[in-house]
């Protein structure tokens, strides 16, 4: 599991890799939803594609309108947008990627020097726009390190997020995304403020 854990991953890693010596490790996110034949599809690929250092299902960010992957420097809402047609084949190689649900080949992983994860704060010392947070760190390190990154596009896994109810003003319904939570409060409509 992930999420903020990759310390622990990376010590499950290296003891698999030392005592097991398995082909590959499997990257799963407590909030990745997913099937049993989407990781079937998923191992069936990776054993296709030996040039894949990992291939990971084609997963949505949780927090903005976009995939958790990126290539270029181009995303799907940049001025040279990434476009359906460009990501239709069984993979599509990207420069980041995610661990919801993702397959990375040890043999890729042996040579990879440390650290694997590193967060770094923006130029300016803080953790907002321009940081680099540890996972993606990680997915860099890869590509400086020729280690070839993909997703499979047809591989459609769901991202779950946490959705606020509140009692509204008629005793009706009021959903509020926890972000929005996070950045403005309690939305305006509540039981509360009928009074």
């Amino acid at each position: 599991p992930f999420g903020r854990c990759h310390e622990g991953f990376l010590r499950l890693a290296e003891h698999a890799i030392e005592k097991d010596a398995p082909e590959a490790l499997l990257a799963l996110d407590y909030d990745a939803v997913f099937t049993a034949q989407d990781l079937l599809e998923l191992i069936r690929a990776f054993q296709a594609h030996p040039e894949a250092a990992a291939i990971a299902a084609h997963q949505w960010n949780r927090a903005a309108d976009k995939p958790l992957w990126s290539v270029d420097g181009r995303s799907i809402k940049s001025g040279n947008p990434v476009r359906a047609e460009e990501i239709g084949g069984e993979l599509f190689e990207v420069d980041t990627a995610h661990f919801g649900l993702t397959l990375l080949r040890v043999s890729a992983l042996n040579d990879l020097p440390h650290p694997w994860f590193q967060a770094t704060p923006n130029p300016q010392g803080r953790w907002a726009e321009g940081k680099t947070d540890d996972d993606i760190y990680f997915w860099r390190l890869m590509k400086v390190h020729g280690k070839r990154v993909f997703i499979a596009p047809k591989i459609v896994i769901g991202h779950l997020e946490l959705a606020l109810r509140w009692p509204g003003k008629d005793l009706n319904l009021v959903w509020q995304h926890m972000y929005d939570y996070n950045d403005n409060g309690k939305p305006k409509g509540l039981f509360a403020s009928a009074q």
